[in-house]
């Protein structure tokens, strides 16, 4: 399956309700965009392993700073089975 950061986008975007679609971009800080929460942390978790099958770990969301280093661990692990 051929990962899009776009479609990426989209889902999280959709998923959080004080996200304005359209304002989140790769280079999204996204601990600053909207309200981090630990409950925000799970959703996005959730959501990263129902859409893709990938289990995130605390440390991958601990080293991602954008939307963009959270995609580029979720291709690797998708490429890496």
């Amino acid at each position: 399956m051929k990962l899009d950061i776009n479609d990426f986008i989209s889902k999280i975007e959709s998923e959080f309700e004080d996200i304005i679609p359209g304002s989140v971009k790769p280079e999204t800080k996204f601990r600053e965009h909207f309200e981090w929460t630990s409950v925000n942390a799970l959703v996005l978790f959730s959501m990263i392993n129902v859409e893709y099958g990938i289990t995130l770990t605390a440390e991958d969301l601990q080293k991602s700073v954008t939307v963009k280093d959270l995609f580029d661990i979720i291709t690797e692990k998708s490429s890496n089975g």
